[in-house]
């Protein structure tokens, strides 16, 4: 996918040390990048200049569901036959990490970033999947992509293992939850 002169194309291991910069930059936690399920990066003239990540979670679970710590390309499932719907069995990710060099924020980079990691979890769901995000930084930014601000308490429970939750990001981080439904909270 490209954005003007720039690329976005899935995370490797070779891109951890420049995924790091930028979250460091950020201001954003490097605790719990392991657990990332899948994760891309914004690459232009060679040099990685933004980043995004998902995390995978079922409900009986409360760690990622993953084969191992990657950032790389996520294992895509086949959309069950009966549409998806809200079930007991239907993952929730968590979005996170999405930072872009300062020099070139302002120019869709991080937009294009959010969509493609949505576009994932959507075909992984077979539907509109559920996201949820926690943000210091970007409060009311995330509202274009169809997420609506809600309580801590309102998260799917599944993602109360991941390090977001457990303390990676202050009390103070705004909750965020982007449904196929209506959300209330």
């Amino acid at each position: 996918m490209k954005t003007m002169d720039v690329v976005v194309r899935r995370a490797t291991v070779a891109d951890r040390q420049a995924v790091e910069r930028l979250l460091d930059g950020a201001g954003l936690p490097l605790a719990g990048l392991d657990d990332v399920w899948a994760a891309w990066v914004a690459e232009r003239g060679g040099a990685v200049v933004g980043t995004v990540a998902l995390e995978r979670y079922r409900p009986d679970r409360h760690r990622p569901r993953l084969g191992r710590p990657r950032l790389g390309r996520p294992r895509l499932r086949r959309p069950r036959r009966d549409g998806g719907g809200e079930g007991a069995d239907e993952p929730a990710y968590l979005l996170r990490s999405v930072a872009v060099d300062p020099a070139l924020q302002g120019m869709g980079i991080g937009g294009t970033l959010v969509e493609t990691a949505l576009e994932t979890a959507d075909g992984d769901a077979g539907r509109t999947a559920t996201v949820a995000l926690l943000t210091d930084s970007a409060v009311g930014y995330f509202d274009q992509f169809g997420f609506t601000p809600v309580q801590r308490s309102a998260l799917p429970t599944a993602l109360a293992g991941s390090a977001e939750l457990t303390g990676a990001c202050p009390e103070s981080a705004r909750s965020y939850l982007r449904t196929g439904a209506r959300v209330s909270g």
